[in-house]
């Protein structure tokens, strides 16, 4: 399987619905397409801003190497778009394409900051506590690694959304992953 077509043409659909993509913000919606089931055989790890793919990161500039996309480094926001979706040899399952369709309603319109603190908790609920651990001990480890960036409240609300949408169990002990 070619993923960097994969990831072309996932990158092309965000596109489609979100305004200004940046870098930190297309990191956190293929982090989240991924985690509901989209394979995308990238690997994570915590980061400064939330979980991070190196994978991600080299695929983006190689796609823009081979004038697939664009990254506009001119303002703060590094911005992506598609220079030319024709280029583009991939069809999605539609299976996939209704989870990326789901990701999309549910997260294209948050912030940056938002996608960083729901993603962050979602990989700590995972990764971290391995979904042994209640939602008081998520929050709190995420206050541990990004110290007063976010408040409990602000945490507290984005967890609620993740288990609105089938990231995070409702109940304390029991996880969805």
């Amino acid at each position: 399987m070619n993923y960097i077509d994969k990831y072309a043409v996932t990158i092309n659909e965000i596109c489609k619905r979100v305004d200004v993509l940046g870098k930190k913000m297309l990191q956190k919606l293929m982090y989240l397409i991924e985690r509901k089931g989209v394979s995308m055989n990238l690997r994570y790890s915590i980061h400064f801003y939330g979980p991070y793919s190196e994978e991600l990161d080299n695929a983006i500039r190689l796609l823009a190497a081979n004038d697939v996309i664009n990254i506009d480094t001119s303002e703060r926001t590094h911005k992506i778009s598609i220079l030319d979706s024709s280029s583009i040899d991939y069809d999605l399952m539609e299976e996939e394409i209704n989870t990326i369709n789901f990701i999309l309603d549910n997260f294209s319109d948050k912030t940056p900051n938002e996608l960083e603190a729901l993603t962050t908790l979602d990989f700590v609920a995972k990764e971290i506590i391995e979904n042994n651990g209640s939602h008081e001990d998520i929050i709190n480890e995420v206050l541990k690694i990004k110290g007063t960036k976010f408040t409990t409240y602000f945490l507290k609300e984005q967890l609620e959304l993740l288990k609105e949408c089938g990231f995070i169990s409702q109940s304390m002990n029991e996880m969805v992953c």
